[in-house]
């Protein structure tokens, strides 16, 4: 089975990720977490997988010289 959790910025998409990951392990389930934000500051989980050691938000915006509208978030 393959959950996908989406949702805007601080709607508890961490949260819940790591709650219903803890759970399934609990049941018995193989559990693995993927995090595909690279804004993202704290997960709140141990990711699998983890965009962020790839690339940063801050790095692709500097890499295309956006510092500028990055300041406006």
């Amino acid at each position: 089975m393959n959950v996908f959790i989406l949702g805007p910025a601080g709607s508890g998409k961490s949260l819940l990720t790591a709650n219903f990951a803890s759970y399934l392990t609990d049941e018995g389930y193989k559990v693995r977490t993927v995090n595909l934000d690279p804004r993202v500051l704290s997960l709140g989980y141990k990711a699998d997988f983890d965009v962020r050691e790839n690339f940063t938000i801050e790095g692709i915006m500097r890499r295309l010289n956006l510092k500028r509208l990055w300041s406006m978030f």
